[in-house]
């Protein structure tokens, strides 16, 4: 796969109104993390987890998120911390639409 390709093509996964056309695909996405690492170089990988994660919002995105982490007990702590870095925005707007009402 050529990866310039492939990431050139990730940015529409971004847009705001694909939102709940990517969200069936969030946990295949993370569930092909280990693949990635082994088999792609290593910005590929930031570049796919913000594909798939940047323009979520909802608490369901979230859930995908850490159910993936609590199925997921041998995740490498790297691959585990990528996806919590990456995930961070989201949570904090989950949290801060669910405070004030949004």
């Amino acid at each position: 796969m050529n990866e310039d390709w492939a990431t050139a093509s990730l940015d529409a996964f971004n847009a705001p109104e694909s939102r709940a056309l990517v969200l069936p695909y969030l946990r295949p996405a993370l569930d092909s993390l280990r693949w990635i690492q082994q088999n792609r170089r290593i910005f590929y990988l930031g570049s796919w987890l913000g594909a798939f994660l940047d323009a979520q919002v909802s608490p369901a995105a979230l859930d995908v998120v850490r159910r993936f982490l609590l199925e997921t007990p041998t995740l490498g702590a790297d691959l585990r911390g990528k996806v919590l870095q990456a995930s961070d925005e989201l949570r904090r707007t989950v949290s801060i639409r669910a405070r004030f009402g949004r």
